[in-house]
């Protein structure tokens, strides 16, 4: 299991050319880091990855198989993004959004199942955020809500966990301790991260772009 890029070609606009045949593989049960100076095109990239955009040339494909041949729940159910602009709706129960990452996998006006109760329980207490499942989201610290949002994201249950500079909102104790969890997700994750800080991505990540 993988995710390929090959040849990837991307502009936005035909005088503004940002990536120029890109080739690289995200691995399995690895972080793969993508770094670089600002502008370069990073977050371009994920964004691509993610199927958030369309490359002008080259393809992009999960296991071997194209994501232009995915559909959109099906494409939800194998990656989950977590952004880098941190979103606190008003007064939402932190439960109740993680809750939304289920969404994939239910069926309009239908309640949420047991299964979903259970996958949401999990993966709280995978990102660390089960002690304040009952705390307004827009209550919650920094480093809090970034576990909440990793929380949602893992509720989807996708292979590959996408995050955009997840620390850059973080003191640097909150730093490591997301980082490590990052690397306790790869036993059963894979997971692509952009990286501010070239010495964290020296440390955890086992694949540099």
């Amino acid at each position: 299991m993988a995710i390929n890029v090959e040849g990837i070609k991307f502009g936005y606009s035909a005088s503004r050319e940002v990536l120029k045949d890109m080739n690289f593989t995200c691995r399995d049960n690895r972080i793969t880091g993508i770094i670089g100076p600002n502008g370069c095109g990073k977050t371009t990239v994920l964004k691509i990855i993610a199927g958030y955009l369309h490359p002008s040339a080259g393809r992009v494909s999960y296991n071997n198989t194209d994501i232009g041949d995915l559909s959109s729940v099906e494409l939800a159910k194998m990656r989950a993004v977590v952004e880098q602009r941190i979103y606190t709706p008003f007064s939402f129960p932190v439960y109740d959004y993680v809750m939304l990452g289920r969404s994939p996998y239910q069926k309009n006006f239908r309640p949420d199942s047991d299964e979903d109760h259970i996958v949401v329980t999990e993966s709280l207490k995978n990102a660390d955020a089960l002690h304040f499942q009952d705390r307004k989201i827009n209550e919650l610290s920094g480093g809090e809500l970034q576990r909440v949002m990793i929380a949602r994201a893992l509720a989807q249950e996708p292979d590959y966990l996408m995050l955009d500079e997840p620390t850059s909102h973080l003191d640097i104790k909150h730093q490591l301790e997301l980082m490590n969890l990052l690397s306790k997700l790869t036993r059963e994750k894979s997971i692509i991260c952009i990286i501010h800080e070239i010495n964290q991505a020296s440390s955890y990540c086992d694949d540099i772009v």
